[in-house]
């Protein structure tokens, strides 16, 4: 059998395994699309309140962070893209990924889904540890977790420090066993990405730098609030159209969208902060295609990241548990 012969059949295998798929989202699709038909005044307050909370939220949180970001790393050295092993400093990752790990615990997603997406653009790390490095720094921020769960959901600002403790803890603990569960090589030969636009360290213009990293952190938020407004609208009508006992309220409104389940885990009574530990641990369907998005085009594997997200799920609550049980 020809090589020609072998492609054909593995691109006709591809495109029977993507028509469920297809069938799935053609059908969520439609029935989103009659639902907003059913609710216009709804539907058209839910994206005004999503793009007023864009505006007053997630860009001022996210941009100058990502723009910052972009050209801190354009200034660091490229690694050697050849073959032969890498000294690891920071769970197993080289220690470039340690500024994406803290601007991603900070600052949240998907700012450490970009840092990474920048290392990886800027030949500073391979396509494995590109994979291995997005379960480490994307989880929610410390102000959304710490003052708008903590303080103005729950009335407990202890408890947000202790939420936000365990969501960082649940991530790296998490994130380093998917990253062991899907094995990639000891560096040998890894795949990198060839720079496009910065090509070696000689050419280096800190004006072309600062431009590309504006508008490339411009284009991502606007993404990014497409995202939010979309699931904001969706969860919205969701809400209005569903009802949905407060026990598994939370969950199953925080799988689209962490904001919307993290808002309903105080009418569970106090499983509602476990329940939030779960919401914030997933992060939401909206956040993981944010980060898909940014990242969208890069030679990476997304399962480190989602086995790790699922873990979380479980782990961060049971985290919350323990800091209570010591605290008692």
């Amino acid at each position: 059998m020809t090589s020609a012969n072998i492609k054909g059949r593995k691109k006709a295998n591809k495109s029977r395994d993507a028509r469920p798929w297809a069938a799935i989202f053609a059908a969520l699709g439609t029935g989103t699309f009659f639902l907003l038909l059913c609710f216009p005044a709804l539907s058209a307050s839910l994206v005004r309140d999503g793009l007023r909370l864009c505006a007053l939220t997630v860009i001022p949180s996210l941009f100058p962070f990502m723009a910052l970001s972009e050209i801190i790393i354009g200034c660091l050295p490229r690694r050697n893209t050849g073959k032969g092993k890498t000294k690891k400093t920071v769970l197993g990752l080289p220690a470039h990924c340690l500024f994406a790990i803290i601007l991603g615990i900070l600052c949240g997603a998907p700012v450490g889904a970009k840092c990474a997406s920048s290392l990886y653009r800027d030949s500073k790390i391979s396509s494995d540890e590109y994979s291995r490095l997005l379960p480490l720094c994307n989880i929610p921020s410390a102000p959304f977790v710490i003052c708008a769960v903590g303080e103005l959901t729950f009335k407990d600002r202890i408890f947000g420090l202790i939420l936000y403790a365990s969501c960082v803890i649940s991530a790296i603990l998490c994130g380093y066993i998917s990253g062991a569960v899907f094995k990639f090589g000891a560096d040998k030969g890894l795949p990198f990405h060839e720079p496009s636009s910065r090509k070696g360290e000689q050419n280096f213009s800190a004006v072309s730098l600062f431009c590309d990293s504006v508008c490339s952190a411009a284009a991502s938020v606007i993404s990014i609030c497409a995202f939010v407004t979309f699931f904001y609208t969706l969860v919205g009508i969701l809400r209005a159209v569903i009802s949905v006992s407060p026990l598994w309220a939370p969950v199953f409104f925080g799988f689209f969208e962490m904001t919307g389940g993290t808002s309903l885990s105080p009418s569970a009574g106090d499983t509602g902060r476990y329940l939030a530990a779960a919401v914030l641990g997933w992060s939401g369907l909206s956040v993981h295609l944010q980060v898909i998005n940014v990242c969208r085009g890069n030679s990476v594997s997304f399962k480190p990241y989602i086995l790790s997200k699922i873990l979380s799920f479980a782990v961060c609550p049971l985290i919350v548990l323990v800091f209570y049980c010591l605290l008692s």
